[in-house]
C-alpha cells in the first residue's frame, strides 16, 4: 500500500537533488499519481499470481474456447495465430474485474 507521507518526502528529496543539478522539478501531483498507478498495478499482479480463482478462470475460458472451436484438444499456443496472447489477455481482463469486485467488497468491510 502506498504511504503518501513517505512518497511526498521522497518526491521533495528528489526535487531538492534536481534543483541542485539545475534540472526541472517534478510535479508532486503527477509523481503521486504515477506512484499510485504503479502500486495498484503491483497489487493486481500479486492478486493474479496468488489467487486460486485464476486457475478456475483459465479452465472455464479454455473449455468455452474449445467448445466454440469444436476442438476438445485445442491449447492456446503462439503469440498471434495460436491464440496464446488473446487467451492470456482475456484471462487478465476477467481477473482484473474479479480484483476490482474483491477490492470493493473488502473496502466496504473496513468502514
Amino acid at each position: 500500500m502506498l504511504d503518501i507521507t513517505t512518497a511526498r518526502m521522497e518526491i521533495d528529496e528528489r526535487n531538492r537533488i534536481r534543483a541542485d543539478a539545475n534540472l526541472p522539478l517534478l510535479s508532486p501531483a503527477r509523481e503521486l499519481r504515477r506512484l499510485y498507478v504503479s502500486d495498484r498495478e503491483r497489487e493486481f499482479e500479486d492478486f493474479c499470481r496468488t489467487s486460486p480463482i485464476r486457475r478456475r478462470v483459465e479452465e472455464r475460458l479454455l473449455a468455452r474456447l474449445r467448445r466454440l472451436r469444436g476442438d476438445p484438444q485445442w491449447i492456446p499456443t503462439g503469440f498471434l495465430s495460436g491464440g496464446g496472447f488473446a487467451f492470456s489477455s482475456r484471462v487478465r481482463r476477467t481477473m482484473r474485474r474479479v480484483w476490482r469486485m474483491e477490492r470493493r467488497r473488502v473496502g466496504r468491510g473496513r468502514q
